[in-house]
């Protein structure tokens, strides 16, 4: 029967006994007899301990591999969480950018009606009003014309890196059914084979990964 680390970071002796050792040495040193008592088996309690061991690590190789596969796994999930962060930012920027040119476009459509509108007045009264009233509309009508082929070209550039962001959406959503597959299979060994396989930071990882590519609701 091993000695044991507790919570609280001192060593007892077997699952029931008190958390009352400074290190696990005094905690061997002080039930050394026990250690030395044959269990019902015929051996004493080290060489028992020694082949449950012994045991448990012949019993449990193929959890290593499957550790492996989610270390893997972890490893791949960071790098399309950076990735999917920056994609996501590019495709903001370029729909704030496409959204201020499309308020451009709408207010320079504006001055661009009201001059041709002001054509009109003009004519009535001069050919020299007129003439100033034509030059204006023509200016207008060149920042109108240059912002609306800047918005074009904005949501061009938006949807293209949307489309990126969806794709990316897809691939992550692919992605997280072999995680959880994986994490699932690994749970269920370790249940099979009565070990509790710490999994949090996997199950963790998948959430923070669903929850990025969700927050994208573009």
């Amino acid at each position: 029967m091993p000695c044991t680390k507790c919570k609280e970071g001192k060593y007892k002796w077997g699952k029931t006994g008190e958390c009352e050792y400074a290190t696990k040495e005094a905690c061997e040193s002080a039930n050394h007899k026990y250690k030395m008592q044959p269990t019902p088996l015929g051996k004493t309690y080290e060489e028992y301990a020694k082949e449950l061991k012994e045991y448990n690590l012949s019993s449990q190789r193929f959890d290593f591999n499957d550790m492996k596969t989610l270390a893997k796994l972890l490893k791949e999930s960071d790098k399309l969480d950076s990735k999917f962060k920056k994609l996501r930012d590019k495709a903001a920027d370029a729909e704030v950018e496409y959204g201020e040119l499309k308020v451009s476009t709408k207010d320079e459509k504006i001055k661009n009606d009201e001059a041709l509108d002001g054509i009109i007045d003009v004519k009535k009264e001069n050919e020299i009003r007129l003439e100033k009233a034509a030059k204006k509309a023509e200016n207008a009508y060149n920042k109108y014309s240059d912002v609306a082929k800047k918005a074009e070209s904005a949501k061009e550039k938006f949807d293209k890196e949307h489309q990126i962001v969806m794709s990316m959406k897809g691939e992550i959503q692919s992605f997280l059914l072999g995680f959880r597959g994986a994490v699932t299979q690994v749970e269920k060994a370790g249940k099979e084979l009565g070990v509790d396989i710490p999994l949090d930071k996997f199950r963790s990882a998948i959430d923070k990964l669903d929850n990025l590519q969700q927050s994208y609701k573009a």
